[in-house]
């Protein structure tokens, strides 16, 4: 019961003091995004970032990057990134450890949200799952993005994962691979650990902990074709989920 209580107490501080971190992320971003014309994106999310770090920090949650990240991705060129999905956390890890500017393709519904949603809205490109004109209308925006030498990041599992004892959902979409292969561009995995504590799927409640963001080696697609995208798929699937069981303290407690 006490244990419940102290929880309950934690997390009215950490949303109080969440709010005003996110509108202080809001109006600074805008502001610098009128000021600053060259590397808006990374510009952007590292503002963000600054805010979701410095928040974590008085909260008790813990935001890392792996020490074996720096030189894994080259400035200048563009990737397709794709990421485990676990909680509304991750777009803080992102914002925090992500060393290149990106869009990220996001759901529609997400833009529509109170304060979050025009704090996310410059970093996005949105989708209506539902709708195959919006579907196509993503993937036209992605390919510009790309083209211009700004990455792209796909959530490859589509949701949220909601079952705990697995590093990834059953299986990845194809979105991310079709536009890598398309483009000649390659495939740059992340994987975030540390959110089925701090924040597990389908709950809105924190807990203080330690998020690490994992940088893989980017995997090449340069004279793949689309008969290659299975293969691609599952290379970097395993990966990920490799890499998830190594470093993500909850799964290393599973058998």
């Amino acid at each position: 019961m006490l244990g419940r209580i102290l929880l309950f107490l934690y997390n009215i501080i950490a949303w109080v003091l969440f709010v005003p971190a996110v509108v202080l992320a809001l109006i600074t971003s805008r502001i610098l995004l009128l000021l600053v014309k060259r590397d808006r994106e990374h510009l952007y999310f590292k503002t963000v970032g600054g805010f979701g770090a410095v928040w974590g920090e008085i909260v008790g949650i813990r935001f890392r990057r792996n020490k074996e990240n720096k030189g894994k991705w080259q400035k200048g060129q563009s990737y397709v990134v794709t990421v485990n999905h676990i909680s509304f956390l991750d777009i803080h890890a992102i914002a925090i450890g992500m060393p290149v500017g990106f869009l990220a393709l996001s759901k529609i519904e997400n833009k529509k949200l109170p304060i979050f949603g025009p704090l996310i809205s410059p970093g996005i490109i949105t989708v209506d799952r539902s709708s195959p004109d919006s579907r196509e209308s993503s993937m036209k925006k992605m390919r510009e993005v790309v083209q211009k030498g700004i990455s792209i990041l796909i959530f490859p599992e589509g949701s949220r994962n909601r079952k705990l004892d697995q590093p990834l959902r059953d299986k990845f979409y194809d979105g991310a691979f079709s536009i890598a292969i398309e483009q000649q561009i390659p495939v740059a995995p992340m994987v975030i650990t540390g959110n089925r504590r701090c924040m597990p799927s389908g709950t809105l409640l924190f807990k203080p902990g330690r998020v690490g963001m994992h940088l893989l080696d980017p995997v090449p697609t340069a004279g793949l074709t689309m008969e290659d995208l299975p293969a691609l798929k599952a290379q970097v699937y395993e990966l990920m989920a490799a890499k998830l069981r190594e470093e993500d303290p909850w799964l290393k407690k599973i058998p």
